[in-house]
């Protein structure tokens, strides 16, 4: 088990870029899928936990990972210019 300062070092070393988001719109026109529930580590669960309350969404944080993860995909909204 990761003592606390561990942790915090962990989460400080991994800060991916942020996501392209639609300029100042309410309505989102990508497509949107839902992920079943899954089950994973607690450690890794308390790190993710961590990163929500800080950026106050479990979506934003998931969506980071998984947009980080991947390379950096063209989201779904995104239009080729």
């Amino acid at each position: 088990m990761m003592p606390n300062a561990a942790k915090e070092t962990t989460t400080a070393q991994f800060e991916p870029p942020p996501i392209p988001r639609k300029p100042k719109s309410k309505e989102y026109k990508g497509e949107r899928e839902t992920l079943p529930g899954c089950r994973i580590d607690k450690e890794l669960f308390d790190l993710f936990e961590e990163d929500r309350k800080k950026a106050g969404s479990a979506s934003l944080v998931m969506q980071k990972i998984l947009w980080t993860y991947y390379g950096r995909p063209k989201l779904s909204f995104e239009v080729d210019e």
